[in-house]
C-alpha cells in the first residue's frame, strides 16, 4: 500500500470513529458514507462541530422532513464542511425544492441528490442541472422501469455533472449493465447501480466492467464479502 494511501485509509478510519462519536445511534453504513465526505475533503471532522450543525438543522426541519431521515448525517457533514452551516442548508433546500417540484411523494434520495447539485454548481444552474438529472432519470427508468427508483437519484445527478451528453450516458449505463448481468444474474438492481457508476467514470466501457469483474474475483478469492 503506498502511503498517501495508507494515510486516506487512517484518515477515514479517524473519522468513523469522531462520526459514531457525534451521533452514536447513526446507521454504520452513514457513519461510513459521512467519513468519506471528511476524508475526501482531506478533513479530520470535529464532533462539536457535527453537533452544532446538527441542531442547526434541527430547527430549520421538522422531525418528519426528509432531511432528517436517511440523509440527516452526510446533510449535517456537508454543513461541517460550510463556513457558513446555516446558509449551505438554505442553497441545499433551494436545489432539493427544484428536484420535489410536482412530486406527491418525496425521498431522502431527492436530498442527496440536491447536494450533489448544490456542491457542484451555482445558484444560476440549479435549474437547469435539475432538470438534465431528471432527464437522465427518466431515461433510466423507461429503459428498466422495473429496476429503477429514487435510490438511482443521487448517481443521475452525479452523472448530469459529468460532461458527457444523456445519450452516451444511457447508452454507457445499459452496455454496462448488459455486460455485467450475466456475471451477476441474481443481483439486477445492484447491476444497474453500477452500471451507473461506470457511465460515470471515464474509460472504455468494456474495459471498466472487465475491472470490476477483476475486483470482484480478487475479493471473492480473498473470501472479502458484503
Amino acid at each position: 500500500m503506498n502511503v498517501i494511501l495508507q494515510q486516506r485509509c487512517e484518515l477515514l478510519a479517524e473519522n468513523r470513529g469522531v462520526i459514531r462519536k457525534a451521533s452514536f445511534l447513526e446507521s454504520d453504513m452513514m457513519s461510513i458514507a459521512s467519513a468519506f465526505i471528511f476524508t475526501g475533503e482531506g478533513v479530520l471532522a470535529d464532533a462539536d462541530r457535527l453537533k452544532e450543525c446538527r441542531q442547526i438543522l434541527k430547527q430549520n426541519k421538522g422531525f418528519l422532513s426528509e432531511f432528517r431521515g436517511l440523509a440527516e448525517m452526510v446533510v449535517v457533514s456537508k454543513m461541517a464542511l460550510s463556513a457558513d452551516p446555516a446558509a449551505y442548508l438554505s442553497r441545499l433546500t433551494a436545489v432539493y425544492d427544484q428536484i420535489r417540484k410536482g412530486r406527491v411523494f418525496t425521498s431522502s434520495y431527492m436530498v442527496l441528490a440536491a447536494a450533489s447539485i448544490a456542491d457542484r454548481t451555482s445558484p444560476d444552474q440549479f435549474d437547469a442541472m435539475v432538470s438534465r438529472t431528471l432527464e437522465i432519470y427518466q431515461g433510466l427508468n423507461k429503459a428498466h422501469r422495473f429496476l429503477t427508483n429514487e435510490e438511482d437519484l443521487p448517481l443521475a445527478a452525479l452523472m448530469a455533472l459529468g460532461g458527457k451528453s444523456k445519450e452516451q450516458l444511457l447508452m454507457e449505463a445499459e452496455t454496462a449493465y448488459q455486460t455485467l448481468k450475466p456475471k451477476f444474474s441474481f443481483h439486477k438492481n445492484a447491476v444497474q447501480t453500477l452500471g451507473l457508476v461506470i457511465a460515470i467514470m471515464d474509460g472504455v466501457t468494456a474495459a471498466k466492467c472487465d475491472k470490476v469483474i477483476e475486483i470482484f474475483n480478487t475479493l471473492r478469492a480473498r473470501k472479502a464479502r458484503y
